[in-house]
């Protein structure tokens, strides 16, 4: 299913996304799987021969918005983890 959303944290930056369900691995799931794991893809609305894609870990019923919504909390991380960097000087 294809819908066009934004991740969010940057600004609005919208993009069509899809998301493949890929099979669930036994062993790192344990018996049961309660998670998923997936493969959303961005498509550029501008220039729509640029795609992107990566892997995810969701749970069983992810929408496409949930995995969009995972992929924008990405850029917090990264920024966290820079501002520590530099705080302690580890940036040079």
């Amino acid at each position: 299913m294809k819908q066009r959303l934004s991740p969010g944290p940057k600004g609005e930056r919208f993009y069509d996304w899809a998301a493949a369900r890929l099979p669930a691995v036994a062993a790192s799931d344990g018996g049961e799987p309660t998670r998923q794991r997936w493969m959303p893809a961005r498509r550029s609305i501008s220039k729509p021969d640029e795609i992107a894609s990566h892997f995810a870990c969701a749970q069983m019923d992810a929408t496409v918005a949930d995995l969009v919504q995972l992929k924008g909390c990405r850029w917090k991380i990264e920024e966290c983890c820079q501002s520590a960097k530099n705080e302690c000087g580890l940036d040079q």
